[in-house]
C-alpha cells in the first residue's frame, strides 16, 4: 500500500531556505531572491512596492507556479536516489526555480532549458526548445536523469516531451 503524504504549503516557505542557508552561513537563496524582487521592481514599475506587495503580485514570477518546502524536496530526492537517479532534465524550466532547488539544495546535476532566456533567473539557463534539446541528449543521459515537468504550456509539449524522453522517472 501506498503512504499519502499530505504537506501544506506556506505563502512564506521560502524563509525555509534563507533559515537554511543562515544555518550554512551562507545566503545564496536570499541574494537570488533580492535579485528576483529587483528585476520585477524595473521590469513592472513598481519600485516603492515592499517585498510583501511584489510576493503577493507577483509570487509566480519570482518563483514559478509550483513551490516545494524543504521536507517535499527532500521526499523527491529520496525516491530519485531510490531509483538511482543523479540528475533532472527541466525541458521547460522557466525562470529556473526547480532546478536551483535540485542543484542546490540535493546537489543534483541539472539540465535546465528553456526556449526562452530569462534574465536574472535563478540558474544559468540552456536557451533552446526542450523538445530539440532531448532529441540531441544521449540516450544514457537520459537513462541517469528523472524528466521535470512542471507547469507545461500545452497538452501538446508535455506529449512530445515524454514520448522523447528514454528514461525511467518523471
Amino acid at each position: 500500500m501506498t503512504q499519502v503524504v499530505n504537506y501544506d504549503i506556506k505563502y512564506d516557505f521560502f524563509k525555509q531556505y534563507i533559515a537554511h542557508d543562515k544555518k550554512e552561513n551562507k545566503n545564496d537563496f536570499e541574494l537570488k531572491l533580492k535579485v528576483r524582487f529587483s528585476k520585477i521592481k524595473n521590469l513592472y514599475l513598481v519600485s516603492s512596492w515592499s517585498e510583501d506587495q511584489i510576493l503577493q503580485e507577483y509570487f509566480v514570477e519570482i518563483f514559478c507556479w509550483s513551490v516545494f518546502s524543504l521536507d517535499i524536496l527532500q521526499d523527491i530526492s529520496n525516491i530519485l536516489k531510490k531509483n538511482g537517479i543523479d540528475g533532472i532534465i527541466d525541458p521547460c524550466c522557466g525562470n529556473g526555480f526547480h532546478s536551483y532547488l535540485f542543484s542546490k539544495y540535493l546537489n543534483f546535476r541539472v539540465f535546465s532549458i528553456d526556449i526562452q532566456e530569462e534574465k536574472e533567473g535563478w540558474v544559468q539557463i540552456i536557451e533552446e526548445e526542450g523538445r530539440l534539446f532531448l532529441k540531441k541528449l544521449p540516450i544514457q543521459e537520459h537513462l541517469n536523469n528523472a524528466l521535470f515537468l512542471s507547469w507545461i504550456d500545452y497538452d501538446l509539449l508535455s506529449q512530445d516531451l515524454l514520448n522523447l524522453y528514454h528514461g525511467n522517472l518523471v
